[in-house]
């Protein structure tokens, strides 16, 4: 059986949400209300090219069938008392259901008693029991942050220990006096070109046209800001001019990606967002 549905980017082309749009293309009462009740003659080239608005037709009817069965089922999945009528009005879509059962994602009950979302209860819980068990939006934003700073402040730690002393800023006047008295010993002339320590490449403003985003930057991405799409922000990342030069582009990436993750939190939080849509695997 078919895990519950999870709502992603990529559900567009999933082969089950495609399948659905063919099926539904075959369907009478289905044609009868996307063409207004016209006599289509359903061929190869009508079937190919109507595909994609019928498949966001089907995304767009997944939402309200999810949203009823995240109220409304119990934890195993049956919505009590509904049919595969039910499913099709909060849809909006006739046939939507069999086409729904098709694919696996749902099935009625032999005994007419209501409809089982297959596999929903792995994946999702009632909204009763999050509200008595899960954490407020509150609590959750505050934890995120939380673990979000100790990470930069363990990233800081980690790359001042790598770059070594060289790029410790020196506070203290007295030793700063003493270190240039050392370097004027060393080199009269003033000149910094006997200076061993190796200059700092040049940092930009602009991200650089070679910059790529990496596999492990991707799986990062994917784990630590799941609520936002990385390869748009990406592009947003390389329009965008910053106040001082950057040289760890990565790092400059990996900051603008958790920064647009809590701005995601925070719009989910004030919207009133009691849980992840679709929260499964396919």
């Amino acid at each position: 059986m078919a895990d519950w549905i999870k709502m992603r980017s990529s559900l567009l082309t999933n082969p089950r949400v495609t399948r659905m749009a063919r099926l539904l293309l075959q369907d009478a009462e289905f044609l009868a209300w996307m063409y207004s009740g016209r006599d289509v003659t359903r061929d190869e080239s009508v079937t190919k090219r109507d595909i994609p608005v019928v498949t966001r037709i089907v995304v767009g009817g997944l939402l309200p069938v999810w949203s009823m069965a995240n109220e409304t089922a119990g934890r195993d999945g049956v919505v009590r008392h509904a049919s595969s009528h039910e499913v099709d009005d909060a849809a909006g879509i006739p046939g939507f259901f069999r086409a729904l059962t098709a694919v696996e994602w749902a099935e009625e009950l032999d005994d007419q008693s209501g409809v089982r979302f297959i596999n929903f209860e792995e994946h999702n819980s009632p909204q009763k029991e999050r509200s008595l068990t899960g954490k407020s939006g509150a609590e959750r934003t505050k934890e995120y942050r939380e673990r979000k700073k100790r990470e930069a402040e363990e990233a800081a730690q980690r790359d001042a220990e790598r770059d070594g002393p060289g790029d410790v800023t020196v506070t203290s006047h007295r030793d700063d006096r003493e270190e240039k008295s050392r370097g004027e010993k060393k080199n009269p002339s003033g000149s910094r070109a006997s200076s061993k320590s190796p200059r700092k490449p040049a940092g930009s403003k602009r991200v650089p046209v070679d910059f790529s985003v990496t596999a492990d930057m991707e799986a990062w991405a994917s784990e630590d800001a799941p609520l936002i799409d990385w390869r748009r922000e990406t592009e947003k990342f390389r329009d965008w001019e910053f106040k001082t030069p950057r040289t760890d582009w990565a790092a400059t990436w990996r900051t603008w990606m958790r920064k647009a993750q809590e701005s995601a939190v925070e719009r989910g939080q004030s919207a009133g967002a009691s849980g992840s849509i679709f929260a499964g695997a396919i």
